[in-house]
């Protein structure tokens, strides 16, 4: 579940498709009703859309709903799935392979909010590369080791990274022998992550 900015609602997926929630409590209201399948929602910074991904015309494509009840408009287009991570001012980022060998780690990309061509963010490939609520840096997932893989030990094992985008300063937050995925920024500016170790 994602919650909203101002944190009185939460979106989810259920079912292969989205719906609010107030985090009180209360009904479910749905927002997407598609034959594919609906995930992954993120709130803009202003609680008025939500970005999200979606298969319905093939891979995960990124899309952006106006809560205010139009139709979700689709903001990447390639064979290739394309994975949201965040919101930075007013684009969209996301990870691809759609320049990359598949057996390499994606490519970090931005896609305006507003609609229009991707461009690349950074040239470091990530698992991961999700914004800080500030707009300052890039929490990296960097690794090889595949995602269902658990408790694997060794050269190829996932660690985090934190991108300063303005100077592309680079530091290495954790170094050890297992895995470090799933990160995200927690409101006080700290990183929650998860480890197998």
């Amino acid at each position: 579940p994602a919650p909203s900015p101002d944190g009185t609602r939460l979106a989810f997926s259920w079912q292969g498709d989205l719906w609010v929630v107030p985090a009180a409590g209360g009904g479910a209201s749905r927002l997407t009703a598609n034959p594919g399948y609906d995930h992954h929602p993120m709130w803009l910074a202003d609680g008025s859309a939500i970005a999200f991904m979606s298969d319905r015309d093939g891979a995960d494509d990124v899309f952006v709903l106006d809560l205010a009840g139009t139709m979700p408009r689709r903001l990447t287009f390639h064979e290739s799935s394309d994975s949201l991570q965040g919101v930075l001012g007013s684009d969209v980022v996301f990870t691809s392979r759609r320049h990359e060998a598949w057996d390499r780690m994606p490519a970090v990309y931005r896609v305006p909010l507003a609609g229009g061509t991707e461009s690349m963010l950074t040239r470091i490939l990530a698992l991961d590369a999700v914004p800080s609520p500030d707009g300052r840096f890039l929490a990296l997932v960097r690794g090889i080791t595949p995602g269902e893989r658990r408790h694997y030990r060794g050269s190829a094992n996932r660690d985090l990274w934190l991108l300063e985008l303005a100077s592309g300063r680079r530091e290495r937050l954790t170094e050890t022998d297992c895995d470090e995925d799933g990160v995200a920024w927690a409101g006080n500016g700290a990183l929650v992550y998860r480890s197998d170790a």
